[in-house]
């Protein structure tokens, strides 16, 4: 990459990457799809579900649960103080052990859902994207 390239130069608006992974939408959709690897059928999909609403309840604040564009969703320590615990509440509903630690959180952007994209996200792959045609090899 080049000097005075915006990848260089852009300020991520939210706390952490995870912040970009954590939406209920997408959760809701990794405890459909984890249901569905455990081969638990459809009735036990929308049970693990309404497992995972209920954790999310529990451990976001009242104002950013109603409000998805609520300030809290970027400025909490999302791996820590949200998707941990989150994780921990889950599996132990479940009467399972946490199978989804931190290590893992990546796997949650296959669950995050195009509206749920963030648009500086967008941006930065464009841009990622538009300086990957322009490279040439070096000879």
């Amino acid at each position: 990459l080049q000097e005075n390239n915006p990848l260089l130069e852009r300020m991520w608006a939210r706390n952490e990457i995870e912040n970009y992974l954590c939406q209920p939408a997408t959760l809701r959709r990794y405890a459909e799809a984890f249901a569905r690897e455990q081969s638990a059928g459809p009735l036990f999909e929308q049970d693990m579900v309404a497992v995972m609403d209920v954790c999310i309840q529990d451990l976001v604040i009242p104002v950013a649960f109603r409000d998805p564009l609520h300030q809290w969703w970027s400025n909490v320590k999302a791996s820590d103080e949200f998707l941990d615990p989150l994780f921990e509440l889950f599996f132990k509903r479940l009467g399972l052990p946490n199978l989804m630690r931190k290590s893992a959180y990546h796997r949650l952007a296959e669950y995050v859902g195009k509206e749920d994209i963030a648009p500086e996200v967008v941006e930065v792959l464009d841009s990622i994207l538009a300086v990957s045609r322009n490279a040439r090899p070096r000879t």
